[in-house]
């Protein structure tokens, strides 16, 4: 029971601290214990000698109020919404972009933080909608530009991209729209070549969300 106890230990701290994030002016206050329980770089910063934890400020750079509102819901809860797994118009890949986008942002900044957790539960969301809905090129966009290339969720994005290319799943627009993000189709190509040697020519890859979760949570 001593990790209980140490974990309670820290809610005998009843300061708040101050968040302040990219593109708005509001400021949200949460409780310090809080965000020291769930990250080794929160805790780091505001229980340290830094200027974060004298001033009980904490600004995160690249984080918008979108995601910050999941990343709160996800302290209180230790889930992320339901609603986020799913798309008003599932045929739309389109459509599809904007909870996805929020997802592969989300796990990005949980790497950045040091929280593991928020990581999966970001992952395990992903797949979710991954299984009812092919990634939008939006989606597709942005893992190409913030996500580390070999890093779980661009793996997780390219792989679900490839199985859903090879089943037709992209109107000749979307492909010209994927054609024109840079690597795109260079590393579509590459998922299928490796497919087609494990499995055979022409067949279909299978894509993450059809297989088993853990293999893509820490």
């Amino acid at each position: 029971m001593a990790r209980a106890a140490e974990c309670a230990k820290q809610f005998q701290d009843a300061e708040v601290v101050s968040v302040h994030l990219d593109g708005t002016s509001k400021t949200f206050y949460v409780q310090r214990a809080l965000l020291c329980a769930v990250s080794d770089y929160f805790r780091k910063a505001l229980q340290g000698p830094f200027a974060e934890g004298k001033t009980k400020t904490l600004r995160l750079p690249g984080c918008s109020e979108s995601i910050f509102e999941l990343i709160l819901y996800w302290l209180c809860h230790q889930a992320l919404p339901l609603e986020i797994e799913n798309e008003a118009s599932p045929r739309n890949p389109t459509d599809a972009s904007p909870n996805q986008r929020k997802l592969i942002e989300l796990w990005c900044l949980a790497v950045s933080y040091l929280m593991e957790k928020l990581q999966n539960a970001a992952m395990h969301s992903l797949l979710t909608n991954f299984a009812g809905n092919h990634p939008g090129v939006d989606a597709i966009r942005l893992t190409r530009k913030i996500a580390v290339n070999d890093s779980m969720v661009h793996d997780v994005v390219m792989e679900e991209l490839a199985a859903s290319y090879s089943r037709g799943g992209y109107t000749l627009d979307e492909k010209d729209s994927l054609g024109a993000i840079p690597g795109v189709m260079n590393s579509l190509i590459a998922e299928l070549r490796e497919c087609w040697m494990d499995y055979g020519s022409g067949k279909h890859p299978p894509a993450p969300s059809e297989q088993d979760y853990g293999e893509w949570m820490l």
